[in-house]
């Protein structure tokens, strides 16, 4: 609450000094994320990813993300490897996910948010959420699940930010979003360290592999 506080106080600052669009530039620009998130992000993190860090070195990762092409993907195609699917992959019936990425900007899982973020699985669920809104007048915001919602799922939650860095170390820096849950189940399958990471799905094609109705910008 005190990190919140005084990060609204830097917001204030910067409109009176630099008029109203200033924020965006400085708060942006990475300074927000190591004056305000870093703490909070090591300690919340470090109960969760370390034991993570180079788990499957010796298997092989399927990123499953949710283009049109997933619908000609078999799992038998690449046996005995592990499974991450994003967001609306879990309501397929073709894959058993070991784990599942949830995160939405108010544009690719609108109102089948929540039924994403609950919906039964077997797999270990991560949701992303920003400590509290870093850029409101973003036009990515994220949609922000409220924790007892998180808990409800039976997932742990993850920061991210909107810093353009790969952050190497999880459990230590957020995750970096770039505006597509692809990334951060990316940079969690490259902290476990597998032999070989294969993406499906990831086709930048504007729709779902269950829909053509055109994703909004």
């Amino acid at each position: 609450m005190f990190l919140q506080k005084l990060s609204y106080k830097l917001w204030r600052h910067l409109d009176k000094k630099h008029g109203p669009g200033s924020r965006s530039v400085v708060l942006d620009s990475g300074m927000y994320q190591r004056l305000f998130m870093q703490p909070i992000v090591v300690q919340h993190h470090q109960k969760i990813f370390p034991k993570y860090r180079a788990k499957y070195r010796n298997r092989d990762f399927v990123l499953l993300a949710t283009g049109p092409t997933l619908k000609y993907f078999s799992a038998s195609c690449i046996k005995n490897a592990l499974y991450c699917g994003v967001n609306q992959v879990v309501l397929s019936d073709n894959f058993k996910l070991d784990y599942h990425f949830v995160t939405d900007y108010g544009c690719g899982l609108r109102d089948k948010a929540k039924e994403v973020a609950s919906c039964k699985t077997q797999s270990k669920r991560f949701i992303g959420i920003m400590p509290f809104p870093i850029n409101p007048d973003h036009p990515y915001n994220i949609m922000q699940f409220p924790i007892p919602y998180i808990d409800d799922c039976k997932a742990d939650y993850f920061f991210i930010t909107e810093s353009n860095i790969f952050n190497w170390d999880i459990s230590l820096f957020p995750f970096n979003s770039y505006a597509s849950v692809v990334f951060p189940a990316l940079q969690f399958i490259c902290y476990t360290q597998p032999r070989r990471i294969y993406i499906v799905g990831c086709d930048c094609s504007g729709t779902h592999f269950n829909s053509d109705i055109p994703i909004p910008d």
